[in-house]
């Protein structure tokens, strides 16, 4: 599970579900916590940890959330808990 902020502006939680050597697969959920999507990505080594870069691709939950799918990469530095 990782966590962190999203477009300066609110907290998001990122579980990786499943790892092939540097892709990952999982769930991104938004802090309002009704909205869930469906994630593939992968993970580089930096100095203070791993920085983290996916799309979302589909909802798993849907909710009051809209989501641009296969738009704008995310990103996600810092190490996970």
């Amino acid at each position: 599970m990782w966590s962190g902020t999203y477009d300066g502006r609110f907290t998001i939680e990122l579980r990786i579900d499943s790892w092939s050597g540097r892709h990952f697969t999982g769930t991104m959920t938004y802090p309002d916590g009704d909205t869930t999507t469906r994630v593939t990505g992968t993970a580089e080594g930096e100095a203070d940890g791993v920085r983290l870069t996916w799309n979302e691709h589909e909802y798993v939950i849907p909710g009051e959330r809209e989501v641009e799918f296969d738009g704008p990469t995310r990103r996600l530095s810092g190490n996970g808990s």
